[in-house]
């Protein structure tokens, strides 16, 4: 994804994951990347979170790179970059959550990882939590093959 698509996708406040894309599995929901394998400026990603009863959820994704999350093509949030404070408890995290209430059923979730300016590696991070307790929802992301 280059900066300009980025940048309408913000503004149009939605995205579609494209048609052909190449496909890797991550390890869970703390993930990362070194920056020599990322094929563009931006990495896009997608889950999928599956609740089984309604629920008022917080959807986290925290990042130091500059990144943007959108809920089933819907813009969500996102920041330039920052510190990485992966829980969702934490109050300093500023645009890298919302809480939102979810009936039961599959969510697509699309976040766009920016490509570290150095030689580092971008690391990332994505949480559903209940949005009262802050506790994490167990399996809440779904593998699709």
């Amino acid at each position: 994804m280059e900066r300009k698509d980025l940048i309408q996708a913000v503004v149009d406040k939605t995205i579609d994951f494209p048609e052909q894309f190449t496909s890797m599995d991550l390890p869970g929901v703390f993930a990362g990347m070194n920056s020599e394998d990322f094929k563009n400026d931006f990495l896009l990603l997608r889950y999928w979170l599956l609740l089984s009863e309604k629920q008022d959820v917080r959807l986290l994704f925290n990042s130091r790179q500059e990144n943007y999350v959108w809920l089933d093509g819907k813009y969500s949030f996102g920041r330039e970059d920052g510190p990485m404070t992966p829980s969702p408890h934490r109050q300093m995290l500023k645009n890298q959550y919302f809480d939102i209430s979810l009936e039961p059923g599959e969510y697509e979730v699309v976040a766009v990882v920016s490509r570290p300016d150095d030689e580092a590696r971008a690391e990332w991070i994505i949480v559903a939590a209940d949005a009262e307790t802050k506790q994490w929802i167990p399996d809440a992301f779904i593998w699709k093959g």
